[in-house]
């Protein structure tokens, strides 16, 4: 994530478009959210510390956000595309209704198995950022709970009972998980996958519609 925070800025006239250097400046500031939630919380993040992580101007932060909400929204906003993207990709490869899951599923434990600082910002602080960092994380929660009902419908042939067991398994996988990223223990997430699969989702084939 936010690959363009690694560029050197030289100080003085460096022939980079302006709109480019804005690019830099933001993605480093993005970077400096997730990390300084996941060390001090949303609560003692403040935008002093971004900057002293950021290594930027508080001129140059206001002229981007205008203040440590818009920030960290913006930070969750990229991540949450930069995931579903992820997840939707791996769903697309799978063949028949359990692959495509656990592929989605994988792809998505994944991710924050790879970036526990991001896990971090997006899994557990995101729940103290205020109602508008909860109601996106309710947006993110329910574009993902739509995508896997489709596959669910398949075995259970039922759409409001897709829908609803969906829902029961995103947020599922979203409770199993707080507590090992909490504890920033997140190397075998991505092995969790085919054990939900297994468990929560493979029944479902063999019950009555």
């Amino acid at each position: 994530m936010w690959d363009q925070a690694n560029i050197k800025l030289t100080g003085g006239p460096h022939g980079i478009p302006r709109h480019v250097v804005s690019g830099i400046q933001r993605d480093r500031l993005l970077r400096a959210m997730a990390r300084t939630v996941a060390e001090f919380g949303y609560q003692e993040t403040t935008v002093r510390r971004l900057l002293a992580r950021a290594g930027l101007s508080r001129r140059t932060y206001y002229e981007l956000f205008e203040d440590k909400e818009e920030c960290f929204l913006a930070a969750y906003d990229e991540v949450a595309e930069h995931v579903m993207a992820l997840v939707e990709e791996a769903f697309a490869a799978g063949d028949g209704p359990e692959d495509r899951i656990e592929r989605a599923l994988r792809a998505y434990l994944g991710f924050w198995a790879q970036e526990p600082d991001i896990a971090r910002m997006c899994v557990v602080e995101v729940l103290a950022a205020g109602p508008a960092a909860r109601a996106r994380r309710a947006a993110a929660t329910d574009r993902f709970a739509e995508l896997l009902a489709e596959p669910l419908l398949e075995l259970r042939g039922d759409r409001r009972l897709s829908e609803l067991s969906a829902r029961g398994l995103v947020g599922g996988v979203q409770e199993l998980i707080y507590g090992p990223i909490d504890a920033g223990q997140t190397e075998g997430l991505a092995d969790l996958a085919e054990a939900v699969v297994a468990s929560q989702v493979a029944p479902l084939a063999l019950l009555e519609t």
